[in-house]
């Protein structure tokens, strides 16, 4: 049986750096931006951790309601609405997983998200500061984490796999 190990290496080590950086999902309130792969891919690990409420957020809301209804079963209580809406409630943390700040598409979604959220997380990366965690900056979030985190997970793994030896994701962080 062909397994995709992949998704399960990228969502484990988004977990992994969240836990790093003291960020607990447990009965917390997310909105997760985007609805694609990369969406899907993070979505089982992050409704392991049991938080109370998990709102998606898409420019395109039937892509959205898809993993909704993919993901309905797992106990959290989960929605889907329009990019430039807000769920009502208390927010715990953002996570972008959508392209648009990397390849030059504008960012569309209400900035307002991050006047209610703790802390964001934006799956890409950068040596400057991301164009979503600099929104959230500017909205007073604190604690803005992007990518890299993930990227020394998944090289530190593929490390072992192509030469058989370990190497510590603190080292593996300090070469990148």
């Amino acid at each position: 049986v062909s397994r995709d190990w992949s998704s399960d290496v990228c969502s484990s080590d988004l977990i992994e750096d969240l836990l790093n950086n003291q960020i607990s999902l447990k009965d917390s309130s997310l909105i997760i931006l985007g609805a694609g792969g990369a969406a899907r891919s993070i979505l089982p690990s992050i409704l392991s951790l049991h938080p109370k409420r998990l709102t998606l957020l898409n420019r395109t809301l039937e892509k959205s309601q898809a993993l909704v209804d993919q993901f309905k079963a797992s106990g959290v209580q989960i929605q889907a609405l329009p990019m430039e809406e807000i769920p009502e409630g208390s927010l715990t943390g953002v996570i972008n997983t959508t392209s648009a700040g990397v390849i030059g598409e504008d960012l569309i979604l209400n900035q307002r998200i991050f006047q209610k959220a703790d802390w964001s997380y934006d799956l890409n990366y950068s040596k400057e500061t991301t164009y979503f965690n600099q929104l959230a900056k500017d909205s007073g979030i604190e604690v803005c984490l992007d990518g890299l985190g993930m990227l020394v997970g998944q090289a530190a793994i593929s490390f072992k796999i192509w030469t058989g030896k370990q190497i510590g994701r603190a080292s593996c962080r300090e070469r990148v």
